[in-house]
């Protein structure tokens, strides 16, 4: 393991914690045997009082789509980081077991098949240049679409498909954490040219 994957696994179980406290929230929120009172209280004993404000906000009904939002913003920039590195444990742990991913060449292939080319070195990813969020819509706490901007070099097979690529993904809430089920990813350019989106 280098240190880009140790770096991984750390800031994979500091968003795990973050989303823990995200989902208790959601599920207070929801509650219907909770009283108004109850619901707040729990939301903040959760979250800690120096975020109290935030939250008041978030338990109005004002923020739940921001902190989703925000987390999954950093969801996609571990799982693009992970995916440039080849990080298998930290993929296996964001990916579904269902998840499905439409190969630049049309090819659709499933979570194992994905893991396996980077285990096997079918893929080789030697550069990258930043990641740009272009969009994240909150569809609903549970469903959440994504599209991602990144320069990439890498080879598949032995063959270059270096260039700009635009990454699509759909996240949903399984159980008690957020998971990619679906992704596709295009080539839209050659890599250099002039980004549209926000750098994170």
């Amino acid at each position: 393991m280098n240190l880009q994957q140790e770096k991984n696994l750390l800031t994979f179980a500091q968003w795990t914690d973050r989303t823990y406290s995200v989902i208790d929230a959601i599920k207070t929120i929801s509650d219907p045997e909770l009283s108004r009172d109850k619901k707040r209280n729990r939301i903040l004993l959760s979250a800690g009082f120096s975020v109290a404000k935030e939250i008041a906000g978030y338990f109005m009904g004002r923020n739940i789509a921001k902190r989703v939002k925000d987390l999954i913003i950093d969801g996609e920039s571990l799982v693009s980081s992970a995916t440039i590195y080849g990080d298998i444990d930290v993929l296996n742990n964001l990916l579904s077991e269902d998840f499905k991913i439409i190969l630049p060449t049309g090819q659709i292939i499933g979570k194992q098949e994905n893991i396996n080319s980077y285990r096997e070195g079918a893929v080789k990813i030697t550069q990258t240049g930043p990641i740009y969020i272009n969009s994240v819509k909150v569809l609903n706490p549970s469903n959440i679409n994504t599209s991602v901007t990144i320069d990439i070099k890498a080879t598949l097979n032995s063959k270059d498909i270096s260039g700009k690529y635009l990454f699509r993904r759909k996240w949903v809430l399984n159980g008690d954490k957020y998971q990619v089920t679906e992704s596709s990813g295009s080539l839209i350019g050659q890599a250099g040219a002039t980004p549209y989106a926000v750098k994170v």
